[in-house]
């Protein structure tokens, strides 16, 4: 009988693994799917639903609902199509721990970048740009990946997974149903309780009311300023942003604007100090306006050229140089404006008529506010919903978990020998108990006080008792002889 050959390509090719045989592989497949599939639900489908129905009243929320629980078993029973009947052992396992280490790497990327951002925005480490401070939060994150990825790949991590599915973690299949399932149900009312307890706590102390209402991880460098007080930056913001004041500024341009008003750039010309003021109006500056220093430089040097255009180079820089310390001190002025106050009954009113001079510019301050990414909406009602169902899930594994439901069928085996006793039994035994422990009481006070008499005798003398009976009665002394 002839028998057909393979060819040696279709054997090489057929023996071939795939790269989705690994099992860390399929695992990043699938926590993509589930990734992309809460996205679609908590993202996309709200999104979506506040174009098609603006507004938010009680009926389209709850639609909305509605049309995310439908959405959400869709995706679980597509995915469980997908994934197919017989998954590799240690996939659930992995797309578990893939999701972890997805948030973990979030997380640790965010705690690196609040530090980069602090160099950046306050510091100023890497001059006027943030892009250095960017690529050092990309690294981070490459780096994070990179060690949990590598983690991830591990043959031991591998045969970890395999191991910590095979323990039930990830399955609906029963240990022997049949078996101990007083004792079982008992065990998981007695999780749920400890752990409702703790939850009722929760709320009852509003516990999630001190904190954001949504789990949100702030994406770097997106933080705007809001609630600004722009101090003496009105004009600046208003050039440079329109509408400031309802979109927000940048946080690395608005700190650009507050350190050069904080460096004393740019000074404002104010009413505090009536002694050197005709330096600073002679020279043309404006009570309340705000110029920078390089513009008080060019105005004394304007005003020293045209009054004494006679002047050779080196006696008008003496001038210059002259009349740029006549200019007040900031300091000398902020103290005379507290003794103008203090020691003349009208000293605030006067403050307020002398000529001007120059003090430091208002800096510009606000609060900033980074673009989030929620992580868990609704904090206040989801954390407990989540708790809950934990709760729920580990209470009924841990009581088909091999070992432990073992020990629970033998618990209630042996429980099964006991005699219970019947009810009237129970009654009339209690009784006795109670009536034995009460005679004993007064056997024992009797027989205590018989005694403290008798060796107090003082034919005896073994208890010795004070004639002033306010003192304690001393036991195991000595009379004296």
């Amino acid at each position: 009988m002839a028998v057909a050959e393979k060819k040696p390509s279709e054997i090489s090719s057929a023996a071939t693994p795939s790269p989705f045989d690994r099992v860390p592989v399929a695992s990043l497949v699938g926590v993509v799917y589930v990734l992309g599939c809460l996205g679609v639900v908590f993202k996309a489908i709200p999104a979506l639903w506040s174009t098609i129905a603006p507004g938010g009243g009680f009926m389209s929320l709850t639609v909305q609902a509605i049309v995310m629980l439908a959405a959400a078993t869709g995706l679980i029973v597509l995915g469980a199509r997908l994934a197919g009947p017989k998954q590799k052992p240690g996939f659930r396992a992995g797309v578990f721990f893939g999701l972890v280490f997805v948030m973990l790497i979030l997380l640790l990327t965010r705690w690196v970048s609040m530090w980069v951002e602090h160099w950046i925005y306050y510091d100023r480490w890497f001059g006027d740009s943030p892009t250095a401070g960017i690529v050092l939060v990309l690294i981070a994150l490459g780096g994070w990946t990179y060690l949990f990825g590598r983690w991830f790949f591990k043959p031991g991590f591998e045969r970890f997974l395999v191991r910590f599915e095979g323990q039930g973690w990830f399955s609906t299949t029963s240990y022997k149903q049949q078996q101990g399932q007083r004792v079982r149900r008992g065990t998981i009312l007695g999780i749920l309780l400890l752990v409702g307890a703790g939850v009722y706590t929760m709320l009852s102390h509003n516990v999630m009311s001190r904190y954001s209402p949504n789990w949100d991880i702030g994406i770097p460098f997106t933080g705007t300023i809001t609630d600004i007080s722009p101090g003496d930056a009105v004009k600046v913001l208003n050039e440079k942003y329109p509408g400031w004041a309802d979109k927000g500024v940048p946080a690395y341009e608005f700190r650009d604007i507050a350190g050069k008003y904080n460096g004393s750039e740019y000074v404002r010309i104010d009413a505090v100090d009536p002694d050197k003021a005709r330096t600073a109006r002679d020279i043309g500056l404006e009570n309340g306006a705000v110029y920078s220093k390089s513009d008080v430089k060019e105005k004394v040097g304007h005003y020293v050229k045209e009054r004494f255009p006679s002047l050779s180079d080196d006696e008008r820089q003496k001038e210059i140089q002259r009349l740029r310390d006549e200019l007040p001190d900031v300091e000398r002025a902020k103290e005379r404006t507290e003794e103008n106050r203090k020691n003349s009954p009208s000293g605030r009113e006067e403050a307020g008529k002398v000529s001007p001079v120059i003090v430091p510019a208002a800096m510009p301050v606000g609060r900033m506010k980074l673009a989030t990414f929620t992580l868990l909406p609704h904090l206040k009602f989801t954390l407990p919903i989540l708790i809950l169902a934990g709760a729920m899930w580990f209470a009924w594994r841990v009581v088909n978990q091999p070992v432990f439901a073992d020990f629970l069928i033998a618990t209630e085996a042996e429980l099964n020998k006991v005699s219970w006793t019947t009810r009237k039994r129970l009654f009339q035994d209690t009784i006795v108990v109670l009536v034995t422990v009460v005679l004993m009481g007064l056997f024992l006070f009797a027989t205590d006080q018989a005694w403290l008499h008798l060796l107090s005798w003082k034919r005896i003398g073994v208890i010795y008792q004070a004639d002033d009976q306010s003192q304690t009665t001393k036991q195991g002394e000595k009379p004296q002889w």
